[in-house]
């Protein structure tokens, strides 16, 4: 089975980094699917997922493009404080 840092890198690279999603002009985020686990995908479960990110072996801005793409797939926002509290939790910030 993979692991979740796997699935967050293949071959060393976040998994949706490609020049077409680089060069759009709109923001993209990462998919949380396959890393939030289902029983977190639900609009009610924003600390709990925010806790699941923190334990996350990648860096800030890697969990803070899952927290966001979270929060577009349930249809809830997230404020610049909890961006930064998943962010700060980042392996580039310890």
């Amino acid at each position: 089975m993979a692991t979740v840092a796997s699935l967050v890198y293949a071959q060393g690279k976040p998994f949706d980094t490609c020049a077409s999603a680089r060069a759009r002009s709109d923001a993209v985020s990462r998919s949380p699917t396959g890393i939030v686990p289902e029983a977190l995908m639900n609009p009610g479960s924003k600390r709990e997922v925010m806790a699941f990110l923190a334990t996350l072996p990648v860096e800030g801005g890697v969990k803070v493009d899952l927290l966001v793409g979270w929060a577009r797939m349930v249809g809830v926002s997230v404020n610049a404080a909890q961006r930064d509290m998943v962010r700060n939790t980042g392996v580039d910030y310890q």
